[in-house]
């Protein structure tokens, strides 16, 4: 009796173009104000193979050959000092991946996955120094073992990865606030380079649906981060955790249909404190928080009434804090209650 190995081919190409004026009036800041124009283009050409080895064990190959260009122009004018803006660069990477998985039951596949990855680079304004500073790509290896389990008669699905992000130049940004000569307090995003960092996490999710009528589904997530390398040995950033990247991270969330034209939902969100900035400053740190969404429609004919909540908790909890002593912050929407009516015809 033959047995055939089949190998299954794809490819593809992507490009896009975009072009986008901007303007911009910082002359609170003494800086005056800005006219620019952007020209980005981006072209990705990729391939893909799968090559079954056994009955069991799956080889796929993909190689993705990435090129993006920035053409900015322009400049500042009116203020303390004229910044003229001439950037023309292109960033190129080639990003292979390998992927091995198998099928070590009917409803159960290992596998693990080694890939590479990348961000553009491009320059942004140092609002402290009022000079055009310019950041380079960012590139990373991530290896991966994942799970998929199917249990309970396919009622239970299961999806497990665990990573480890291996970073070159990561991109890091730094918001600062600044306080102008009419007492306006003023924010500006900055964008560097730590040379080397990482990045390593699991993550979980399992869906159960027991009837047609209900299902229940929730997520689990670890991350733990660090910056291993800086340009300066005494940058204060140097082995430190990412900025807004919570330790743990969590969620819940059940569907429910107790009548054919009643539906019930609802949706819990966990985080874990982080800090707001990569030096991890005490008073820039978040708290844990909590949220819990729910939503009930009722369906007659052509109309559906609804009535949700968000933020049903009334929970408080900041999402970022600004540079220490500026008393800045976002804090998450408070309590929200809504009814409605949906038709269709």
């Amino acid at each position: 009796m033959a047995c055939t190995i089949g190998l299954r081919l794809n490819a593809g190409l992507n490009f896009t173009r975009a072009t986008l004026g901007q303007t911009i009036d910082i002359s609170a800041l003494q800086f005056g104000s800005g006219t620019f124009m952007d020209l980005q283009r981006s072209l990705g050409l990729f391939g893909q193979a799968e090559l079954p080895l056994t009955g069991t064990l799956t080889l796929t190959t993909a190689l993705r050959y990435q090129r993006d260009s920035q053409l900015r122009t322009g400049g500042l004018i009116g203020g303390l000092r004229t910044i003229q803006v001439d950037f023309d660069r292109s960033f190129s990477a080639w990003l292979p991946r390998v992927s091995l998985a198998w099928d070590a039951a009917p409803n159960l596949r290992l596998g693990l996955q080694v890939h590479r990855a990348y961000n553009p680079g491009g320059l942004s304004l140092n609002t402290q120094t009022a000079r055009i500073e310019t950041f380079e790509a960012e590139r990373l290896w991530d290896y991966e073992v994942f799970l998929r389990a199917k249990l309970d008669d396919c009622r239970l699905t299961i999806a497990a990865n665990a990573f480890v992000y291996d970073m070159y130049d990561a991109q890091r940004t730094e918001t600062i606030v600044f306080r102008t000569p009419n007492g306006e307090l003023v924010t500006a995003v900055q964008v560097g380079n730590a040379p080397r960092a990482w990045s390593r996490g699991m993550e979980l999710e399992a869906d159960w649906k027991p009837s047609p009528h209900f299902s229940l589904s929730a997520g689990l997530g670890l991350l733990d981060t660090r910056i291993t390398r800086t340009i300066e040995v005494s940058d204060p950033i140097r082995g430190k955790q990412f900025q807004r990247s919570p330790h743990l991270s969590g969620s819940l969330a059940i569907s429910w249909n107790p009548a054919k034209t009643l539906h019930f939902s609802a949706q819990m969100r966990h985080n874990g404190r982080y800090f707001s900035d990569d030096t991890e400053d005490y008073e820039q740190r978040i708290a844990a928080s909590t949220s819990v969404d729910a939503k009930v429609s009722w369906t007659f004919s052509r109309f559906t009434v609804f009535g949700y909540a968000r933020n049903l908790l009334d929970e408080f909890h900041l999402t970022y804090k600004f540079s220490a002593g500026s008393g800045l912050a976002t804090a998450s929407d408070p309590r929200e209650l809504g009814l409605g009516l949906e038709a269709s015809f």
